[in-house]
């Protein structure tokens, strides 16, 4: 069976919203998304390369994500917090990213640079680039 799929996460509080699937739920959904993979999707490289990945894939986590917004100097912003397991697997590191739309891009620069000054002069900017979902794969 081939069709179309969509999934939405919806937690009853909107201030904190994680969400959370154990091993058999992950690997049933993985299950679903072989049975009805777009053929676009599943022959697009060669004969049932999708599929394969899919079957093949690793499960890496869990991680427990929050999602918060609201508003600073005047902008809508948008924080996530990941607590990811430390590089000895003893304990936790926090990835926070904060995050804001606009339309203009010098609002944008100027905002950008106005939040990493804030963050820096309270001693919480660490300077230092990193990638979730390498960090995840790195430790789990």
């Amino acid at each position: 069976m081939r069709g179309k799929l969509e999934c939405r996460a919806i937690s009853q509080n909107p201030y904190k919203r994680y969400t959370y699937f154990t091993y058999n739920a992950v690997r049933s959904f993985c299950s679903l998304l072989i049975n009805i993979a777009p053929d676009k999707f599943d022959d697009g490289v060669s004969n049932n390369w999708g599929t394969t990945k899919l079957s093949s894939s690793r499960i890496y986590g869990p991680v427990l994500a929050k999602s918060s917004t609201g508003t600073w100097s005047g902008i809508k912003l948008y924080i996530e917090v990941w607590p990811i397991k430390n590089a000895a697997g003893t304990g936790t590191e926090y990835v926070v990213e904060a995050s804001s739309k606009t339309t203009s891009q010098s609002t944008a620069s100027t905002k950008h640079d106005e939040l990493i000054t804030f963050l820096q002069n309270k001693g919480w900017f660490l300077t230092q680039d990193s990638l979730k979902t390498q960090l995840i794969m790195d430790r789990y």
